[in-house]
C-alpha cells in the first residue's frame, strides 16, 4: 500500500509539474532537453534479455556497478510506468548503505518542457530495488531510516 501511495504522489507531482511548463512550450521550440556529456544514444534502446519487456536507458548502460545500474534501471522503469509516453535518463545517482537517489530527467522533448525529479529506493536483499519516494519534498525526515548521504 506504502508503495502505490508514494507512486500516486509522485505522478501527482509529475503531472503538476509538466502542466506548469506545457504553456511555455507551446511556441513551436525544437531544441531537445541538454544531455550528459558525451553521447546519449540514437534512437530507442534495446528491450532487456530477461524478458520484462523494460527498455535500458543509454546512460544506465554507462554506470559502473551492478548496484548502480539495477537502482537507475528500477527508477527508470518507475518513472515511465507513472508518465505513460516519456522518457528518462539519469543525470546522477548516490548509492549508501543499501539506498539509492537517482536524479532523472525526460528526454525527448524542449528543454523548457523537460522534467526532472530524483527517486528514492531502499534495497531489499536479493529482490532488487523498492521505490520508497520521489520528488523534491522526500527528506530524512519523509524517509526515515534512509542514509543522509542520498540527501546531499
Amino acid at each position: 500500500m506504502k508503495a502505490k501511495s508514494q507512486a500516486l504522489k509522485c505522478a501527482l507531482l509529475i503531472i503538476l509539474l509538466l502542466l506548469a511548463v506545457l504553456p511555455a512550450g507551446c511556441g513551436g521550440a525544437t531544441k531537445g532537453a541538454a544531455g550528459p556529456a558525451g553521447d546519449k544514444g540514437a534512437g530507442a534502446a534495446p528491450a532487456d534479455e530477461g524478458g520484462s519487456g523494460a527498455v535500458e536507458d543509454p546512460a544506465v548502460r554507462k554506470l559502473e556497478t551492478p548496484e548502480h545500474k539495477e537502482a537507475a534501471t528500477e527508477a527508470i522503469r518507475y518513472a515511465e510506468d507513472a508518465n505513460t509516453g516519456s522518457k528518462f535518463e539519469v543525470r546522477e545517482i548516490r548509492v549508501v548503505d543499501g539506498w539509492a537517489m537517482v536524479a532523472l530527467e525526460e528526454t525527448g522533448v524542449p528543454l523548457e518542457e523537460a522534467v526532472g525529479f530524483p527517486v528514492y529506493l531502499q534495497r531489499l536483499d536479493e529482490k532488487g530495488w523498492e521505490v520508497e519516494g520521489c520528488g523534491t519534498g522526500v527528506t530524512s525526515e519523509t524517509l526515515p531510516g534512509a542514509p543522509k548521504g542520498i540527501f546531499k
